[in-house]
């Protein structure tokens, strides 16, 4: 009887301490953001992330797979910690490129291959694969 009971309490114990997590973020804000949640935050776990320009704009790098027409550029995230796998970036009329050496460039002008930067303001679309609108892509090489 009393083995029971002893092997009760400990399981009740183990359930109690595997049941106390926080949902406070790495930077000591809780919940929100992210794809799921709504908010301003364009990392994927709902944290925010600290990779901004100096215009405050966020910043992803990635490597083009696809472009699709004027509307779209498919690419896949590199060198984040926020952020992985394949996004979509819708580009238009207000988005601004700069080429390698720093100069205006078009959109014709980005090759499947290229590595980009692409600034953004914050909002991801919850979609698959994600979305962001690109206000300023810079080709890095």
């Amino acid at each position: 009887m009393t083995k029971k009971i002893l092997a009760i309490v400990i399981l009740v114990i183990m359930l109690f301490i595997t049941g106390c997590t926080s949902d406070n973020n790495y930077d000591g804000t809780s919940g929100g953001g992210g794809q799921d949640g709504g908010g301003n935050s364009p990392a994927n776990d709902g944290s925010t992330i600290e990779e901004k320009n100096a215009d405050g704009q966020y910043i992803f790098r990635g490597v083009v797979t696809k472009i699709n027409g004027t509307r779209t550029i498919e690419m896949e995230i590199v060198d984040s910690e926020i952020a992985f796998g394949i996004y979509w970036v819708n580009v238009g009329e207000p988005t601004e490129y700069v080429g390698k050496d720093g100069g205006k460039i078009t959109l014709n002008d980005v090759k499947v291959g290229d590595t980009i930067e692409v600034a953004f303001g914050g909002q991801v679309m919850q979609s698959y694969p994600p979305q962001i609108s690109a206000q300023k892509i810079t080709v890095i090489k």
